[in-house]
């Protein structure tokens, strides 16, 4: 019948793209990756916790060359010491506040000086700001101020 012949078509179709699916994952070089990283010159901001560092290890496992920036040093001191551990090529750290704005050229130029430039640039810094908010205050105006500038 029609509807059986258009059940078995259905079914071959659905099977051969399934099949195609489990190809493509199974021979699929997972390690892609690291021929795209292997040597990228690549900047970090908030790279002390969080995000930030979890991210600085992903490219260190890829052999990234990596500027690393926040505003704690010893805390730094110690992803760059994992990302060594991991495989960067190299690791340097650069401890600025970047909601300064004398910091952002401090930073390029580190970097350059480190890496000869730079292919990747990771913007993972945050202003934190817990309590009230509203205009009741000049403290939150230039809090809100500083949070639009970084």
């Amino acid at each position: 019948s029609p509807a059986h012949k258009t059940s078995m078509a259905t079914k071959f179709y659905v099977l051969a793209g399934f099949s195609a699916a489990l190809a493509v994952y199974t021979f699929y070089d997972r390690n892609d990756y690291a021929s795209l990283l292997d040597g990228k010159r690549v900047i970090v901001c908030g790279a002390s916790t969080g995000i930030g560092e979890q991210t600085a290890y992903v490219y260190a496992k890829y052999g990234a060359k990596l500027v690393l920036t926040a505003r704690r040093e010893d805390v730094l001191k110690q992803v760059a010491a994992k990302c060594r551990d991991l495989g960067a090529e190299s690791v340097e750290i650069v401890p600025l506040d970047l909601a300064e704005a004398k910091s952002a050229p401090i930073l390029i130029e580190r970097a350059q000086s480190a890496m000869g430039g730079v292919d990747v640039l990771v913007l993972n810094h945050i202003i934190g700001y817990y309590g009230p908010w509203g205009p009741e205050s000049v403290e939150q105006l230039d809090l809100a101020e500083k949070v639009l500038r970084v």
